[in-house]
């Protein structure tokens, strides 16, 4: 029976299960979690190298282009200041792929606020020395004043996302009491990551749950803080690989 993908997120991290659409070639700031339930395969593409490398259970670095053909399976994507994503960068060490021998079984029960057992279970196969569950949905870092800042983020997977405006640097600096330029670097400094493409991210994730809400891409790149629709697009595809048309297809949402 065909399943539409389901997606939760929680704070570090969003989850994807179902059926999937094959992306093109793309590459995101983000790790990732694949489990396949069917038939498929990870292809990484090296632009440096002369063949391509195909892998499938796997966690896959930051960065690495790869094209993703699944019949069905789980995609998680893990940001890598989480505390889990920090956790899964000493597993891969110094390398772009971590394959293993997974296994996982179909979701029978869809409507659950988060698969938290299922996700527990693929990171227990990478290492089960772990506690995983102390970590998940956990984004903290040393200086307070930027962990209030992300807990302020946090909102978006409960409430009404921020106003796009409250998310300029020169806002949030002001906010934070620090000049625009200290805080975009204490930002990098504290997170491993630049803010603008870190709220790209964060406006993504906004903008995903509009869509899937039932809201057009117009009005969900007005509301999560893109310039227009065009942008949004241009973003999505980067990250996932996909199109807007080809994700609302999957989701079996209206256009």
């Amino acid at each position: 029976m065909a399943v539409a993908p389901q997606v939760w997120v929680i704070p570090g991290m969003l989850v994807s299960y179902g059926e999937m659409v094959d992306t093109q070639q793309h590459n995101h700031p983000l790790l990732q979690l694949t489990m396949f339930c069917g038939t498929g395969s990870l292809l990484l593409s090296d632009n440096q190298a002369s063949d391509d490398r195909e892998v499938r259970c796997s966690l896959l670095n930051s960065n690495v282009p790869h094209i993703l053909n699944m019949q069905k399976g789980w995609v998680v994507l893990i940001e890598p200041q989480s505390e889990i994503g920090r956790q899964l960068i000493k597993q891969l060490g110094n390398t772009d792929v971590l394959p293993f021998d997974g296994t996982s079984e179909a979701l029978t029960q869809l409507d659950i606020d988060f698969p938290y057992q299922q996700v527990i279970s693929f990171l227990n196969q990478l290492d089960n020395q772990v506690q995983w569950e102390h970590y998940l949905g956990e984004v903290s870092v040393n200086d307070n004043r930027i962990n209030q800042l992300i807990s302020k983020l946090n909102l978006c997977f409960t409430n009404e996302c921020l106003k796009p405006e409250n998310w300029r640097a020169e806002q949030v600096a002001k906010e934070l009491a620090l000049s625009e330029s200290r805080f975009l670097h204490l930002f990098k400094q504290q997170m491993g990551i630049a803010w603008r493409p870190y709220l790209l991210w964060r406006r993504l994730i906004c903008a995903v749950k509009l869509i899937i809400a039932g809201e057009t891409a117009t009005d969900a790149a007005y509301r999560a803080g893109f310039s227009d629709s065009a942008h949004l697009s241009r973003t999505f595809k980067a990250i996932f690989g996909i199109s807007i048309r080809q994700s609302k297809a999957m989701f079996k949402l209206d256009s």
